[in-house]
């Protein structure tokens, strides 16, 4: 009987190498994700410069049955004074 003959990068075949489109795996179905922002962005939670920020409570950073999170947006003067913070 004729002994299997090993190929770096091929699989092994008996004396013939694999076809390099064998070694082709098929693409995996690619995730599709809805990125949504989180927060308030309206003129209170806005700085004069464009900057805003909110983020998720990481304690409840899941969405819950109705498809909402908990978290807060630092809130300013219409420049760039800091008034504290809107909890959503």
């Amino acid at each position: 009987m004729k002994q299997p003959l090993m190929h770096s990068v091929m699989s092994v075949a008996y004396g013939v190498a694999a076809s390099a489109l064998a070694l082709v795996q098929p693409a995996a179905a690619v995730a599709v994700y809805n990125i949504v922002p989180l927060g308030l962005a309206g003129p209170e939670h806005t700085r004069n410069d464009g900057y805003k920020f909110s983020r998720g409570v990481m304690a409840y950073i899941t969405l819950n049955e109705a498809g909402q999170v908990r978290g807060y947006s630092q809130r300013f003067n219409g420049g760039s004074a800091d008034l504290g913070w809107s909890v959503w």
